[in-house]
């Protein structure tokens, strides 16, 4: 959305950029932003009632703190991307209850167990394709990995006659 409202500003102050904007917003579906618009407030409005029916279940400003957190969520200056870690201090910052670990268990075995898992996560993502990985209870997983696209050499190898070469080499 970002995107397209810089592209609009842009070409109406400045119409020689409209080639420009043109080849970036020709790659977007015409349907994309009422898409984008229609999945951000899906996302705010269940995050919103999550909020009000789990951690401030009860209490009488609700509402205002679930507001609070989503704006603050759905800030997309300030959070600059979906993927972005936000720590524990932003987080209790924005009027999230936040347990740590630490606090939550003071047992030593718990903790390392949670971290344990958190690293192989973490290292199977940086050294593999896998973008996500779901796995319940009974050891079923389910793991997503990145259509990765190989590169076609465009170069011809050098002193290989023209007709042994093929698209595949």
């Amino acid at each position: 959305i970002e995107e397209f409202e810089k592209a609009l500003k842009e070409v109406q102050t400045s119409p020689e950029t409209i080639p420009i904007w043109q080849v970036v917003v020709s790659k977007y579906h015409p349907t994309f932003i009422g898409e984008c618009e229609k999945a951000i407030k899906w996302s705010s409005d269940m995050v919103n009632d999550w909020l009000i029916s789990g951690m401030f279940e009860a209490e009488t400003d609700a509402s205002v703190k679930a507001k609070i957190i989503v704006d603050e969520l759905n800030n997309h200056i300030d959070t600059k991307t979906h993927a972005r870690h936000i720590p524990i201090d932003e987080c209790r910052r924005i009027g999230l209850k936040i347990t740590s670990l630490e606090d939550f268990m003071k047992e030593q075995d718990f903790q390392d167990i949670v971290l344990s898992i958190h690293h192989s996560f973490m290292h199977t993502f940086a050294m593999s394709s896998a973008i996500k990985i779901i796995e319940n209870h009974n050891d079923i997983a389910y793991i997503q990995h990145m259509q990765i696209q190989q590169p076609i050499n465009l170069i011809q190898p050098q002193n290989i006659p023209q007709q042994l070469i093929s698209i595949e080499d």
